[in-house]
């Protein structure tokens, strides 16, 4: 009976935790939760920003379609006239006041219509690209090549804290 005695025994390493021992333990556990809860805040933020940025960027280029298109369309229904725009130049309004969607080839001739449709399309890309640099050239007999650069205001991750340059280029066909 004595060795039932001694294996029932409770050795001191088995025994409960007396409460003086327990002392802080739970402290550290909620200190541990913490930690990992705001690593996971933080990489939840981190996603956030990323998703704001890419949806930013594809607003941002989809104006930027918006801006071609609508240029096209304006060079094409008016064919007679050579459009260009150079880098940093700003068209002028034409004598030919009317928008261009009122505008007919009896009021006006086909360079007063160019003009009004560059100045017109030159003011709504400044709407949406206030920093931007705008260009239209026409390299060839009824190609065009359209560029916009603008500052993307999410990428100022520089030392210089400049912003990057986005570039669209679009080109088309005239004919």
């Amino acid at each position: 009976m004595n060795s039932a005695k001694s294996t029932l025994k409770r050795t001191k390493n088995s025994a409960p935790l007396r409460a003086k021992e327990q002392a802080g333990v739970s402290l550290v556990e909620v200190l541990v939760a913490v930690l990992i809860m705001s690593i996971g805040m933080l990489g939840l933020a981190a996603m956030q920003n990323t998703s704001v940025k890419f949806a930013y960027d594809s607003y941002i280029r989809s104006q930027a379609n918006f801006l071609a298109y609508d240029l096209m369309d304006r060079v094409r229904s008016n064919p007679d006239a050579a459009y260009a725009l150079s880098q940093g130049q700003v068209p002028s309004t034409a004598s030919c006041v009317a928008t261009s969607a009122s505008v007919s080839a009896t009021n006006c001739s086909a360079t007063e219509i160019r003009a009004a449709d560059l100045y017109e399309w030159y003011q709504s890309a400044i709407a949406v690209f206030p920093d931007a640099t705008l260009q239209l050239e026409q390299p060839s007999n009824g190609q065009y090549v359209m560029r916009i650069s603008w500052d993307d205001r999410y990428e100022l991750d520089n030392l210089d804290n400049e912003a990057e340059r986005e570039q669209f280029i679009y080109r088309f066909d005239v004919r």
